[in-house]
């Protein structure tokens, strides 16, 4: 099924208020810390098994680049890192801290074919509204012998309405191999309810 990307911007901005409520109320609970390790040990994870002698990085759902300092221990000292995300107003503040993140859709990437040896993200594939687009728009910015490495949920139970993209363990797997991707790894992981954990190289 495809989304419309009108209705994928409404469905995401909808996500992202009721996400910052969320938090404001994990903060007031003294729970926001505990939170943030999670996310860093998910993924920390995901990446463990990709060199750390990147030299281009680009982060999808980048938000503000909160996670930006644990992607930097991928990076060469003289490589960059750059973002993509919906959510403008946390663009806006990503770029007041000099931080390079695009506001847009994956499905239609302003970056340059091969210009990126590591894509990756968490919680964001399953927002696409057209994923086969969006996964042929990563596979474009990959360099050949570059590494696509995505954090999605697999939840029994989830009625997010912003979560488009339904796919287990094997369906993300299958999926990029159809579309021409050197799976390396693949894991089901119990952070947040239950994440699929998938990396591959681009031949």
């Amino acid at each position: 099924m495809i989304t419309p990307l009108d209705r994928v911007r409404e469905l995401n901005y909808d996500h992202h208020r009721r996400m910052s409520e969320m938090h404001r109320e994990h903060i007031l609970q003294g729970t926001v810390e505990g939170i943030s390790r999670m996310d860093d040990l998910s993924y920390r994870a995901l990446l463990n098994s990709i060199p750390r002698d990147r030299e281009s990085i680009l982060e999808l759902g980048s938000a503000s680049g909160g996670q930006w300092p644990l992607l930097r221990e991928w990076l060469l000292s003289n490589g960059r890192i750059m973002g993509i995300d919906l959510y403008e107003p946390l663009v806006e503040q990503a770029r007041e801290k000099g931080l390079v993140i695009h506001h847009g859709f994956v499905e239609r990437m302003p970056f340059y074919s091969g210009a990126f040896d590591l894509v990756c993200s968490r919680h964001v594939m399953e927002h696409l509204g057209d994923l086969d687009r969006g996964m042929h728009e990563i596979l474009r910015v990959t360099r050949s012998g570059g590494y696509i490495a995505h954090v999605t949920p697999n939840m029994a139970h989830d009625d997010e309405p912003a979560h488009l993209n339904h796919l287990d363990e094997e369906g993300w797997k299958s999926k990029w191999q159809s579309m021409g991707l050197l799976i390396l790894h693949t894991q089901r992981h119990p952070f947040h309810g239950g994440e699929v954990h998938i990396v591959g190289q681009k031949p």
